[in-house]
This record gives structure tokens, C-alpha cells and sequence, in this order.
């Protein structure tokens, strides 16, 4: 039982984890956005 929960909990962390690298990617991406666009516009093979 014990086992299981901090299983459970370490899951429960590594999801909160990815939400906030998600998040502040995004938040990241937005900021770079115009940059990335024209880069992806002109880099492109």
C-alpha cells in the first residue's frame, strides 16, 4: 500500500513537472514566435 501511494505520488509529480515545462514552453514559444515563424520562413530547405 505504501509502495503504491508513493508510486502514485511520484507519477503525480512527474505529470505536475511536464505540465509546467509545458506551460512555460508555451509561454516561451509565444514570446518567439514572429522570430520562429520567419526563421522556419527563410530556413526552410
Amino acid at each position: 500500500m505504501d509502495k503504491q501511494y508513493a508510486r502514485s505520488v511520484k507519477s503525480g509529480l512527474s505529470e505536475m513537472k511536464i505540465i509546467v515545462k509545458m506551460n512555460s514552453y508555451l509561454v516561451s514559444k509565444e514570446s518567439h514566435l514572429p522570430r520562429f515563424i520567419s526563421c522556419s520562413a527563410s530556413c526552410r530547405p
